[in-house]
């Protein structure tokens, strides 16, 4: 590679580092630099980058009278040649920002459309013929020597085979249940896309032939244009040579006159005639050109569609993403007991169960509502328990111990067992 391109190629890759996208962008730097100054770019450890850059001189014609112009295409070739590719711009993003806020490029995109319309238009018919080629070279079979086989041999075969087939014919039917379905996906897809490239070929001779119109359009008229002018040349010489024709009697003067006079009539109904065909021609040119526009508009307006689609696709696909987020739990994980969607189930678990001496201390007292939270865990034990109403002591120990033998199926979200706070209400009475 060093060898047959020389300077072509990047610095990294002479100094044998790791390729990086800036690598593609100084090779974009490199042709630019090539065709705009006719030189080659070349550089060396010793030499003043800066100062390198900051003399050049260019071969094609570019306003040097405005400095900021001349300043930021220095900039470019700083920020796409230069050896530490950290310098060099990060991505074609930048690079494309850089030209359109710039060079007054606004669209890149109407460029690359024309330039592959007449890359098409150029070798459309060249890439038919060697594609037909090699189809042809495709589709030609070599023929197979046939070996002659000896009877015993055969018999063998044909034996084998037997053996064969008998295994088969058990697995026949189950094989082309599976088989039918396949060949059919297959034929389908392939019949899509053979409809998609035959379409996408259309579309590119119907480009082609429109580009191929144009051009035969802008070479008559100026054929057109050629010959009217030769005529007008023709006219003034045959009127400049009537013009000093000598007469010496009146009748030649006459003819004379009348010669002039009919020259110019017919002169007079050539122009006519060639100015109608000129603008006939350049009605049909325009009208062809405003065809074109009108296709370029249309296909930039699909382009920006097609764009709209996929933003919105793509952010469509961030929502559902971060609602998966948010909706992702891990075993275990705090929720509140209205984002499950499996309620904890009541597994077993009594009331509480007051000894004798309590019961005589609160006997004929019927009216102690307790209220009370608790937390079950992942595996369905409760955890924890808060007693919200105002109870005897005595009263809460027990309460609490009992409502923590309780036993639950877990909550579940999304089927992940979780843990959730629940509210119980009991009413105990002596």
């Amino acid at each position: 590679m060093i060898n047959k391109y020389g300077a072509w190629v990047a610095p990294e890759f002479l100094r044998k580092e790791k390729l990086l996208p800036q690598s593609d962008i100084y090779h974009l730097g490199y042709i630019l630099y090539r065709i705009l100054t006719g030189e080659y770019f070349s550089y060396s450890a010793d030499e003043d980058f800066e100062a390198k850059l900051s003399s050049i001189s260019f071969t094609q014609h570019l306003p040097s009278s405005d400095k900021d112009f001349l300043t930021n295409l220095i900039t470019f070739f700083k920020k796409t040649l230069n050896p530490d590719p950290t310098k060099r711009f990060a991505n074609t993003k930048e690079f494309k920002d850089y030209i359109a806020h710039f060079f007054h490029i606004e669209e890149l995109s109407s460029v690359t459309f024309n330039l592959a319309y007449f890359m098409n238009s150029l070798y459309l018919e060249t890439m038919e013929e060697e594609n037909n080629r090699l189809k042809e070279e495709l589709a030609y079979t070599i023929p197979e020597k046939r070996k002659e086989v000896e009877p015993e041999a055969a018999l063998a075969d044909s034996q084998l085979a037997e053996n064969i087939l008998a295994g088969l014919d058990e697995k026949k039917s189950s094989k082309l249940k599976l088989i039918i379905p396949i060949i059919a996906a297959v034929v389908i897809v392939a019949a899509v896309a053979v409809f998609y490239v035959i379409q996408t070929q259309k579309a590119v001779k119907e480009q082609a032939q429109q580009m191929k119109t144009m051009k035969d359009m802008e070479t008559q008229l100026a054929l057109l244009k050629k010959k009217q002018d030769e005529t007008q040349d023709k006219y003034l010489e045959q009127l400049k040579t009537l013009e000093e024709k000598k007469t010496t009697t009146e009748e030649e003067q006459k003819n004379k006159e009348e010669e002039i006079k009919r020259l110019k009539q017919w002169r007079e109904e050539q122009q006519r005639k060639e100015e109608e065909r000129i603008k006939a021609e350049q009605e049909v040119l325009k009208k062809q050109q405003e065809l074109e526009e009108q296709q370029k508009k249309e296909a930039a307006e699909a382009e920006r569609n097609r764009k709209e689609e996929a933003d919105k696709k793509k952010l469509e696909e961030e929502r559902k993403r971060l609602e998966e987020e948010r909706n992702k739990v891990t075993v275990g994980q705090l929720i509140p007991l209205i984002e499950a969607t499996e309620k904890p189930v009541k597994i077993k678990g009594r009331d509480p169960i007051f000894p004798s001496r309590i019961r005589k201390f609160y006997a004929g007292n019927k009216g102690i509502n307790v209220r009370a939270n608790f937390l079950i865990d992942e595996n369905g034990s409760v955890i924890n328990v808060r007693v919200l109403s105002k109870i005897p002591e005595d009263l809460e120990k027990i309460i609490v111990k009992t409502l923590k033998k309780w036993k639950y199926q877990p909550a579940k979200k999304n089927k992940v067992r979780v843990k959730v706070w629940v509210h119980v209400s009991l009413k105990i009475s002596f």
